[in-house]
């Protein structure tokens, strides 16, 4: 067990070493399933057996761009910002909206690295702002509102591929960026 061990730990330290990380990287993404769109789908479905108006939520995904100082082939810190459109035509013919915009500190880990293939844990906390707008059921008038709320993401599987310049990432996770999370990053 232990031989194994040691083997692991030598296989994973010779992988980092053979690839040189860029010491900053900007990067752009797309994420589906994002807890607000989750969050509001499944609170309208069951709001909506009670109500009789329960007509899904919709959004055009949550996309993103983060910056990333590296300070080794392991780590990084960088900050994350994203915006996600979710809206809803209710069978009244009226339309309902979400739009979330998120800035959050942001830090990665690599647990396997190679020249042109990663694997990673990312993890983000900071702030979310919600403007909404809907219309009150009894009188009809328009309403709109603006709440602070907790930003988070956390994709603990995540994996890149290509060359230190430029390279595409997947994150599975879950947050403001989506379970599925999707993009392209720069190098420099």
């Amino acid at each position: 067990m232990f031989i194994a061990a040691a083997l692991f730990a030598a296989a994973f330290t010779a992988s980092a070493e053979d690839y040189e990380t860029p010491a900053n990287e900007i990067s752009a993404s797309v994420g589906y399933f994002t807890h607000p769109h989750v969050a509001l789908t499944f609170g309208d479905a069951f709001g909506g057996i009670i109500d009789g108006d329960a007509s899904p939520e919709n959004s055009v995904g949550s996309f993103g761009l983060t910056y990333m100082h590296n300070f080794n082939n392991r780590f990084g810190v960088g900050a994350t910002t994203s915006f996600e459109h979710i809206y809803k035509n209710a069978k009244d013919g009226k339309k309902y909206t979400e739009n979330f915009i998120t800035v959050m500190p942001t830090a990665r880990a690599y647990w396997f690295r190679h020249k042109s293939f990663g694997m990673y844990s990312r993890v983000a906390a900071g702030v979310a702002l919600n403007c909404s707008k809907g219309y009150v059921k009894d009188t009809g008038k328009e309403k709109t509102d603006t709440d602070v709320l907790f930003g988070f993401h956390l994709a603990p599987v995540s994996m890149e591929f290509g060359s230190n310049k430029v390279s595409g990432f997947l994150e599975l996770g879950w947050g403001y960026q989506g379970i599925f999370n999707a993009g392209v990053k720069f190098g420099f």
